[in-house]
Order: structure tokens, then C-alpha cells, then sequence
């Protein structure tokens, strides 16, 4: 948030309202807040560490490397990973976990936020793969490649249809990279006439 008010770049974040309550909460000592945090913050570790294997199949290493180099803000993303870890194992200290005891909480199993990240991340993963090994796929990279030619790479994140009378409308955003820029590049065609 400092980096984009401090760079003029737009940025919105429903995300730091809620740290803000939490934090008003776990100031007061609530524990139900500390329960929840948590888990919510275990739920979000266990996401981003089942991503990294799976970020492979979400889109190229070379996309991935791209934008690693020409979007510095990936590096306040691993920042707030770091953060909560370190939230994360402080409430699970025996001293915090002693105090849900004597409160008569509940000890929630950090192992239910892992399991059902693992889930989500196969769900997310395994769609998006089919669609890409589509004929469907490969046009509106074959569409986006005439236009800007073979100085790039080229990658669908996304493609949608929807079939009517008059035949199937496409649309797709086909990403183009090279080592000096990332461009999305629109693809729209019906049936098995391409235009856009």
C-alpha cells in the first residue's frame, strides 16, 4: 500500500480494513479474534505454499520470472507472507494455546485450513489446464502471434464461449511477453471465423 501511494499507482484493498479490526481486537486481547486469525492466517500461509508448486501449470515460468522482474510489488506479496508466518506461530505459542484452554475455546487443527488448500489449489489448477490444451486455445494464440509476430511468448489466461444458433462465440485474453514487456491482448471469433 506505501509502495503504490508513494509510486501514484491506483491501489485498493478490501484486505486491510480487516487487518485493521483484527488488530483492534487482538489489542484488547480477545481471543475468539486470536482464534480466527489464526486460522484465517494458517489458511492463507498453507494457499500461497500450495501455489508455488502449482504456479507452473497456472502459467509458464517464464511469464512467472517476467513478472517478477517488471512488477515490484510481487515482492511486498512474499513481505505479507513472511508477516504471517510470524502471526501465525506466535498464536500458536503454548502460552496462547494454554489461554483457549482456560477459556474453554476450542483448538482448531491447523491441518484443516492445509487439507483444504490443497483442494482449492487442484480445483484451480486442473480447469484451467484442460481449457489451455483446447483447439480453442491454441487459435487465439495463433491469432495473437499474427498480430505481434515471434518476439514474444504467448499464453492464454483466459477463455470463454458461449454457443448460440448462430454458432460458438469466443473470447480470449492471450498474454504476449517478452524480456522488456507483458501486453494482454484481446481474441474474439465466431466459430471458425477468427477476428478481433
Amino acid at each position: 500500500m506505501i509502495y503504490c501511494i508513494t509510486h501514484r499507482i491506483s491501489y485498493a484493498s478490501s484486505f486491510n480494513i480487516f487487518a485493521v479490526i483484527a488488530g483492534i481486537f487482538m489489542y484488547r486481547g480477545s481471543l475468539r479474534a486470536a482464534t480466527g486469525i489464526r486460522l484465517l492466517t494458517t489458511f492463507f500461509f498453507a494457499a500461497f505454499l500450495a501455489m508455488l508448486p502449482a504456479l507452473s501449470l497456472l502459467e509458464p515460468i517464464g511469464l512467472t520470472i517476467a513478472r517478477f522482474r517488471q512488477q515490484p510489488l510481487i515482492f511486498g506479496t512474499l513481505a505479507t507472507v513472511a508477516v504471517l508466518l510470524c502471526i501465525m506461530n506466535e498464536l500458536s505459542q503454548e502460552s496462547v494455546l494454554n489461554a483457549y484452554r482456560a477459556a474453554g475455546q476450542r483448538i482448531w487443527s491447523r491441518r484443516m485450513p492445509a487439507i483444504l488448500d490443497i483442494w482449492l489449489v487442484a480445483l484451480l489448477v486442473s480447469i484451467p489446464t484442460i481449457i489451455r490444451q483446447s483447439s480453442a486455445a491454441k487459435h487465439a494464440v495463433d491469432v495473437a502471434s499474427g498480430d505481434l509476430g515471434p518476439g514474444y511468448h504467448y499464453f492464454v489466461s483466459s477463455l470463454r464461449f458461449a454457443a448460440s444458433t448462430r454458432g460458438t462465440a469466443y473470447s480470449a485474453i492471450v498474454i504476449a511477453w517478452n524480456e522488456n514487456e507483458i501486453r494482454e491482448i484481446p481474441v474474439k471469433w465466431q466459430s471458425s471465423t477468427a477476428s478481433h
